[in-house]
């Protein structure tokens, strides 16, 4: 609508206004003629500056909606999450519902902004002081493997002492403690480093966090599946002992 104001302001100029003039002036040439158009009309001012206050706001609450929409469906995948206690989805909702009242916050106040240089720079706030996308999901993702992840080690670890009870290879059972040790440092580590960022913090800082804790999840995760291979073979060692006792060999 506001294009179509200004081309009509302009479109009252004779048709030779431009005639003979360098193409590359032009654009400057019309911005004066509207300036002008302007002066002469100060009612089409309010107007037009209370079309764009509505065009900011607009554009504004769609933004927030959907980021609103997002942290929804993430708390709700928490929620059903049957691997997490309920301390942790208590956390997770906590920091979640945090972030969604406070942009529902922000959202009221833009649309109470009575002028579209107040409104245009809440809005950009969105962005700037938040990073949903950039910053806070990504967080809350790796949190949930990194909480996961850190339960199946915690058991396995409570597991080691009765294997090596029962007498398992203890080469094997010493290769399976190491690979717990390492997993759950990694693991410890990458949960106080994902808690210390800053949804305000500079993107590619946080983006060089991020994927430092992804490299340690890549290397948890090969530490787990070297694990499956002990505890195979633990599981084999043992079985073969327990036929030994159940079956002793007869000697002639």
């Amino acid at each position: 609508m506001l294009f179509f104001i200004l081309l009509g302001i302009a479109m009252q100029q004779p048709a030779f206004a431009f005639v003979g003039v360098n193409a590359a002036t032009r654009p400057t040439l019309m911005q004066e003629r509207i300036d002008a158009r302007l002066t002469m009309h100060p009612t089409l001012v309010p107007t037009i500056n209370h079309i764009r206050l509505t065009q900011i706001q607009a554009h504004a609450a769609a933004m927030i909606d959907e980021r609103i929409t997002s942290l929804s469906t993430l708390l709700s995948s928490i929620n059903n999450d049957a691997r997490l206690s309920s301390d942790e989805k208590t956390s997770f909702t906590n920091d979640i519902q945090t972030t969604i009242v406070n942009l529902q916050v922000l959202k009221t106040k833009i649309q109470n902004d009575t002028d579209a240089p107040t409104a245009l720079s809440d809005g950009q706030s969105i962005v700037t002081s938040f990073h949903v996308y950039a910053i806070f999901e990504p967080k809350e993702r790796l949190l949930i493997i990194v909480d996961n992840l850190l339960g199946f080690v915690n058991r396995m670890s409570v597991l080691l002492p009765q294997l090596q009870s029962l007498n398992g290879p203890s080469s094997t059972t010493a290769d399976l403690n190491t690979k717990i040790t390492d997993a759950i440092t990694k693991l410890q580590n990458d949960q106080t480093t994902l808690h210390d960022i800053s949804v305000t913090e500079t993107i590619p800082a946080a983006q060089i966090t991020l994927s430092s804790v992804n490299q340690d999840l890549t290397a948890v995760r090969q530490d787990i599946l070297a694990m499956q291979i002990d505890l195979r073979t633990i599981n084999a060692s043992l079985n073969i002992k327990i036929k030994n006792v159940i079956t002793p060999t007869i000697t002639p």
